[in-house]
């Protein structure tokens, strides 16, 4: 039988294997065909789009009144006035009358630290140290609600009856919120005081709606109370009823104006109430609010998702007893502008409550993401508004906080 000769060809076939093998490494190699490529420009993952809009970018001071807008005669379409590429409040655009019932401004208040992060607190990560702070505030429209003005008790009056009646309540007594209260005591049903609400800030407005918040306390069960405004003849009355339990509430009462305007506090039954912190806003679009254009941002939007962030601080301006008091919360909000893009679903709006308590100050970051989907430009102009980010206040009572640091960041892979 002849014998086969095998290792001469397994030698030569090895050879050749391994040139094809080192050809197609030296391929692949220069190809990089492994290696991840970004769709984008760099900035697109690493930039903060608004760097440059900053909280100083601010015209809602400004004591223009926006013009309406109104439909083209031919088009039928109706142009964009507000304002892009800076930071403004909604209201103004929404019949504002003049009033500044939000403010914005640097930390140069007298007792103020300074105007950057540092100054306020610990920086945590994430927050530059050197970032400007301002100050955001729902302004208060009443005057004389805390109780500790001279004198204290100058607005309020009560009815005839020789068991009613309202005092001044010492912190230090039971049942006191906020060093001096009020302490009202109803003999029946038919019983009242009543609070002449002082214009300090605002004349209230007739057919407009306001919005009544106060702080009660009271160590009885059950009583309903009736917290209203009470308006001159005809006699209108407005406002919540509000089913008094032990312990420290904070009652809300929606009024319109019709005409004078007393603030009156009535009992279904006999009933000994303490109230503290009163406030009045009018009831508006209350938002710290920036439209962007395509090409306002650095650099500028495409359709793809995106982060909007902020930082908080509770305001050590803020005293423990007296108006102005403390911003009790806020929700951050970024929405396409419709007509002009779209997202697949809404964002998640971020809703920060505020504690309010001196000891826990610090900064805290405020985050919203969109759910699903990118934004979707409609508008190609890049005339038009396509994006809006939001700091919202309409769910607060009047008050203050410390923001700082505005972001929008892209995530062109998802988040």
């Amino acid at each position: 039988m002849k014998k086969i000769q095998t290792g001469p060809l397994n030698f030569r076939l090895f050879l050749v294997f391994s040139a094809v093998l080192t050809v197609c490494g030296l391929f692949v190699s220069g190809c990089d065909l492994f290696t991840y490529k970004r769709p984008f420009a760099d900035a697109y993952y690493n930039n903060n789009f608004i760097a440059a809009i900053g909280f100083d970018q601010f015209v809602g001071d400004d004591p223009t009144i926006p013009p309406i807008p109104v439909p083209d005669p031919v088009t039928g379409i109706t142009p964009s006035v507000a304002v892009t590429g800076q930071w403004d409040f909604g209201y103004r655009y929404s019949n504002w009358d003049g009033t500044n019932y939000m403010t914005l401004s640097p930390t140069n208040l007298p007792g103020d630290p300074g105007l950057t992060a540092a100054a306020f607190s610990s920086v945590p990560a994430g927050l530059d140290s050197d970032a400007p702070v301002y100050r955001l505030e729902l302004v208060n429209l009443i005057a004389g609600g805390d109780f500790e003005g001279t004198p204290a008790l100058a607005e309020w009056t009560k009815d005839a009856t020789i068991n009613s009646s309202f005092g001044l309540l010492p912190n230090s007594a039971a049942g006191g919120i906020h060093n001096q209260s009020l302490q009202i005591t109803l003999a029946s049903k038919t019983s009242y005081v009543l609070f002449t609400i002082p214009n300090s800030v605002h004349t209230l407005e007739q057919a407009k709606g306001y919005q009544l918040d106060f702080k009660w306390n009271t160590t009885e069960l059950g009583p309903t109370g009736r917290v209203l405004v009470k308006e001159a003849s005809p006699l209108i009355e407005s406002g919540t009823s509000v089913t008094f339990k032990p312990g420290t509430k904070i009652a809300t009462s929606i009024f319109t104006v019709k005409d004078t305007n007393v603030l009156q506090f009535a009992a279904d039954t006999p009933l000994s109430l303490v109230v503290d912190d009163i406030t009045v806003k009018k009831i508006i679009p209350a938002q710290l609010r920036l439209l962007l254009t395509v090409p306002e941002t650095n650099p500028t939007l495409e359709s793809l998702l995106y982060r909007f962030s902020f930082w908080v601080c509770e305001d050590p301006s803020v005293g423990a007893n007296t108006s102005p008091y403390y911003l009790n919360q806020l929700r951050a909000d970024m929405q396409p502008v419709s007509g002009n893009s779209t997202m697949a679903t809404t964002p998640s709006p971020y809703e920060y409550l505020i504690n309010g308590d001196p000891a826990t100050y610090g900064w805290q970051k405020m985050t919203v993401d969109i759910n699903n989907g990118n934004l979707q430009f409609i508008d190609k102009t890049g005339t038009k508004p396509v994006m809006e980010l939001m700091i919202d206040l309409e769910g607060s009572i009047p008050g203050r906080i410390l923001i700082a640091q505005p972001e929008l960041r892209c995530y062109p892979d998802g988040y």
